[in-house]
């Protein structure tokens, strides 16, 4: 539901490597006759295998690979694929006479190199249509469901058809893809084995980014419609208080309303207001003239005042009448990115596929973005996509034929604006708030950039592990104090944090903010040895903040304090989890020391 799937870029580039290979095996070259058959059949059986290998990994539930996708390793690798995806359409887009790469830098030059190849009217009409499809991102007040990339193809293509771009160079979609469908076939199983090793790698990797950009989308849905929904709100709110301010003002100067007919209104005003003009007239006559004055003066200042307040509410407010107000988004659907269920997905989606001539499924970056950007969240999005696909493939291909490619490399770029706007706002956010986590942000932006997208991949993933593995490693161990609360019960909270806070006399208190593993419990026990160090004989550890505890962390400590039996340790505020792996030891060991 959050991808946009059919063959993409770079699983079709991994599935010809992989092919490339087993062809070379096979000692087959182009000249021969039967190499274009034989391509096929391996490419169809790659496909099969890794359907196989996708369900297998499903059944028994691979998809916690997913714990180590971090939001800046998603919104770092989406920017970095929309980086890749434009770079790839300005071959498109300027008519340049380069190949494909699989690299960015490879194809970052090759552009630079050829930019001399220009082609001035495929330019042209990439650049108009550019112009006109950006308009809502300039014009807000152009409605969502006005379908600009749609008009804009189908203008081109009449354009194209009546002014024969064709014949000034612009290349068009023509009669490359044949209509109709290929028939059922099954694999050619001969092929199974020579295949499965690459099929296998190729399955993670493409499992790992499409996963990566499901949950990126997912995510990048729910902020927007969290944005939405408070800007609503925030309409709302000062929509009832200028409300409530109107009916304010009418009582405090004796307006009153009527319900009833226009006449009686009107009657009924004009008797109020007569009434009210009288009263302040008698009010004058009877108060000193100064003091008449005065309060007229003050009243017409506090009426005057309460109108600039009012113009200014206005001004600055979303409920300005000249401002349009905000509508209410649709709710999103209540449909969550299963990581397991993915694996079936594209399994079963590749082993359909694998006998109607399909190359391999996986999820498109730059039909993903352009789905994003029409609202498709939901299944129907997809079905409409399949049903437009096969009346293309049916009866349309002749009608579309004419459309400049050009103009389908403008509707990609427009897309993945959206991602590059959000992948900058992220790290101008995480280079405020945290530059750990910028670190892993820059990892999986800049790594697919340089080392291609499958090892990026793994790149990113990778320094995901191990940022998290140095926060896991160097965990602070704080002292704690006793505070009193305005209840008058104690709490015991970090002093360097509250200032408040008194140490507990003749006992030290300190506390793990983290598992207690091998790779941090150093941290602890050097702490401890520092204590005993210094003659301290009471020690409090609270291992509130501590959900685990190994076996190596309970050793360093239970052996600290059988050299200093003069010491006692308590480990307070123990979970269920780490008194049992307490307990267990204790029963393992015949010498548990008895001052822990």
């Amino acid at each position: 539901t959050k991808v946009a799937v059919g063959p993409g870029a770079p699983s079709a580039i991994m599935l010809a490597s992989a092919c490339n290979g087993v062809i070379e095996a096979y000692g087959l070259t182009v000249d021969d006759a039967n190499y274009a058959d034989t391509y096929q059949e391996i490419a169809m059986t790659f496909t099969f295998c890794c359907a196989i290998i996708f369900l297998t990994l499903g059944i028994f539930r691979a998809g916690f690979v997913i714990v180590f996708l971090s939001m800046p390793v998603m919104t770092g690798f989406i920017m970095s694929a929309s980086f890749i995806i434009v770079l790839s359409q300005c071959q498109g887009l300027f008519g340049l006479d380069i190949g494909r790469y699989q690299i960015f830098y490879e194809n970052l030059i090759a552009v630079l190199q050829n930019i001399h190849t220009i082609h001035w009217w495929t330019t042209l009409i990439s650049m108009l249509s550019l112009l006109v499809l950006f308009l809502p991102k300039f014009f807000p007040r152009i409605p969502r469901w006005v379908p600009i990339p749609l008009i804009v193809m189908v203008v081109n293509i009449l354009l194209s058809y009546l002014l024969d771009f064709e014949s000034l160079g612009v290349a068009t979609v023509g009669a490359e893809i044949s209509a109709g469908f290929p028939g059922p076939k099954l694999p050619n199983f001969k092929h199974f084995g020579a295949v499965f090793p690459s099929a296998l790698i190729v399955t993670v990797v493409d499992y790992m980014s499409n996963i990566m950009l499901a949950k990126g989308f997912e995510q990048k849905n729910k902020d927007e419609y969290q944005q939405a929904m408070h800007a609503y709100n925030t309409y709302l709110k000062h929509s009832e208080e200028e409300a409530e301010n109107v009916d304010a003002g009418r009582e405090m100067y004796g307006i009153v309303e009527h319900r009833g007919s226009e006449e009686e209104n009107d009657d009924e005003a004009g008797a109020v207001t007569t009434d009210v003009n009288q009263q302040k007239n008698s009010a004058k006559q009877q108060e000193p003239g100064a003091g008449a004055t005065k309060g007229d003066g003050e009243e017409t200042k506090m009426a005057e005042k309460t109108n600039d307040d009012n113009n200014k509410e206005g001004e600055t407010t979303p409920t300005s009448k000249t401002d349009s107000p905000p509508e209410r988004p649709l709710s999103l659907a209540p449909i969550d990115v299963s990581a397991n269920m993915e694996f079936f997905a594209y399994g079963i989606a590749n082993l359909c596929g694998s006998m109607f001539s399909s190359q391999l499924i996986s999820a498109s970056f730059s039909r993903t973005a352009l789905n994003a950007e029409m609202a498709g969240h939901t299944r129907v999005a997809g079905f409409i996509r399949v049903i437009l696909c096969v009346l293309c493939l049916l009866f349309l291909m002749e009608y579309l034929s004419p459309l400049p490619k050009c103009v389908l490399a403008a509707v990609v770029c427009t897309a993945v604006y959206r991602l590059i706007k959000s992948g900058i706002s992220e790290f101008f956010f995480l280079w405020k708030v945290s530059k750990l986590e910028l670190i892993e942000f820059g990892v999986s932006a800049i790594a697919p950039l340089i080392i291609g997208m499958e090892m990026g991949i793994f790149l990113s993933i990778g320094t995901s592990i191990i940022v998290n593995l140095l926060r896991h490693t160097f965990a602070r161990v704080t002292f704690l104090g006793r505070l009193k609360t305005k209840h008058g019960e104690a709490e015991y909270v970090a002093i360097e944090s509250f200032k408040q806070a008194k140490p507990v006399p003749f006992i030290q208190i300190i506390e793990m903010k983290a598992e207690l593993s091998f790779s941090n419990n150093l941290r602890l026990v050097d702490k401890i040895r520092s204590l005993l160090g210094d003659g301290h004989q009471f020690i409090v550890v609270s291992l509130n903040l501590t959900s685990f505890i190994d076996t190596t962390a309970i050793r360093s400590i239970v052996t600290l304090f059988e050299d200093a039996k003069e010491s006692y340790i308590c480990l307070s505020q123990c979970r269920p989890r780490v008194v049992e792996l307490i307990r267990r030891y204790q029963r393992s060991t015949s010498a548990f020391p008895p001052n822990v």
